[in-house]
């Protein structure tokens, strides 16, 4: 069984360093795109966005998985 790794989503870069200098997470991410007001981003802007936020989740799965010795698969 894989341990169960804490990871916190917020929407500010100041907030996400106070949590994880508090150690209340593995890992936090400052999601800081508020898509709910004013013009979309573009679409090169977007995905740049979301590039960085899929490596960082993708560092943390990798992490966890090495400090665990747990492999990806699940045959």
């Amino acid at each position: 069984m894989i341990p169960v790794k804490r990871l916190i989503l917020t929407t500010d870069s100041s907030a996400a360093g106070a949590l994880q200098r508090a150690g209340l997470a593995d890992l936090v991410i400052a999601i800081e795109h508020r898509l709910v007001w004013g013009p979309l981003p573009s679409e090169e802007e977007l995905e740049a966005f979301l590039r960085r936020v899929r490596c960082s989740l993708e560092a943390f799965i990798g992490w966890t998985t090495r400090r665990h010795g747990v492999s990806k698969s699940r045959d």
